[in-house]
């Protein structure tokens, strides 16, 4: 199918995290570029709203909160209505259809979104009822950003331009400044950023990261920084409490500003595999990853940057979507020897 005629309302749905929108935002810049026209609206999950709100070419935000059932029962409804009655030319859905069930759901949520035309990728043969689409392997044979790219470009849109644009405002970086004055940072520490969270199959064990910083704790002036969601502010206390005097927690008390203000001031960014690595990675950040059993093609955020290390061990199950892994052997595999040896070369100590 070929699109005809103009389009004066597009509706972008990514209901991934922070990361995926993120590199979707190439994409979504170049929509907005080839039809300047057009409204472009986002339909994101309660994960990546702050990013959607910080894209400026994006006219309208519609936020799903997929974490809550009530709300789905009690809002989600309200919402349907509202972008069925927005009359949108075309809805372009920038994720993978990663099983049956998921097809199902894209399926049911374009159907009552009620586009014109309809795009996608038809990952495995699981999306034929789209208009127009790509075809996808069940794991990715390509980088994230270029998937959504290459949709664009099957719907006749250019997308010379891949750079994946964010950064913190000069009063997010005051912000930051005083945050970290606040619990004793000064001028001349060496600091690093820890982020230990994400999805439970992406986790390197908590105690993998306190004996790493453990094992750095010794190099003269270096101060870690702790950061995560609200939800992770356990974890950040469990890991910030082994080392007092070493650790400054700001688990759950960053804006996305902030962290990426952090992320700009740390002479390292240790992470998993999580949105926080795609941010850094966007950032040019000196970034260590602890890659567990996600597909390295899709995500390997060296395709961002070169200044971005990589740590993984691939094994009989990886890579794999789990959000829940019990033996998490693919994570478990990385040493912490091997993480220590590898911050203090990119921190040249």
């Amino acid at each position: 199918m070929i699109l005809t005629g103009p389009l004066r309302k597009i509706l972008v749905v990514n209901l991934g995290g922070m990361g995926d929108l993120l590199l979707s935002s190439a994409a979504v810049r170049s929509l907005h570029n080839a039809y300047p026209e057009a409204k472009i609206s986002l339909l994101v999950s309660s994960k990546a709203a702050e990013i959607a709100r910080r894209l400026e070419f994006v006219d309208k935000i519609f936020v799903f909160y997929p974490q809550s059932l009530l709300w789905i029962f009690l809002r989600g409804i309200f919402l349907l209505l509202d972008l069925r009655r927005e009359c949108f030319d075309l809805a372009v859905n920038m994720r993978t259809i990663a099983s049956s069930l998921s097809a199902l759901k894209a399926r049911l949520l374009l159907g009552l979104i009620n586009a014109k035309v309809t795009a996608g990728r038809n990952t495995r043969g699981r999306a034929g009822f789209l208009d127009i689409s790509i075809n996808e392997s069940e794991y990715g044979d390509m980088y994230e950003r270029d998937y959504d790219l290459a949709l664009i470009e099957a719907l006749g849109v250019n997308s010379v331009d891949k750079k994946i644009e964010f950064s913190a405002t000069a009063e997010e970086e005051n912000s930051l400044t005083r945050k970290l004055k606040e619990k004793g940072f000064k001028e001349g520490d060496i600091l690093v950023g820890v982020h230990p969270g994400g999805e439970q199959s992406r986790r390197w064990p908590v105690k993998n990261y306190q004996e790493l910083l453990s094992s750095l704790a010794s190099i003269q002036g270096i101060r870690f920084v702790i950061t995560g969601n609200t939800k992770e502010t356990e974890l950040g206390a469990s890991l910030a409490e082994k080392l007092p005097g070493k650790t400054i927690d700001l688990c759950g008390a960053l804006s996305l500003g902030e962290l990426t203000a952090l992320i700009k001031k740390c002479a390292l960014y240790i992470c998993n595999d999580t949105g926080s690595m795609h941010l850094a990675a966007s950032q040019g950040a000196q970034l260590l990853v602890i890659f567990g059993g996600g597909s390295l093609i899709r995500f390997d955020p060296r395709t961002l940057s070169s200044l971005s290390c990589v740590l993984r061990k691939p094994v009989s199950c990886s890579p794999c979507n789990r959000a829940f892994c019990l033996s998490k052997k693919c994570l478990e595999a990385v040493t912490v020897q091997e993480a220590a040896t590898e911050a203090r070369r990119i921190l040249k100590l």
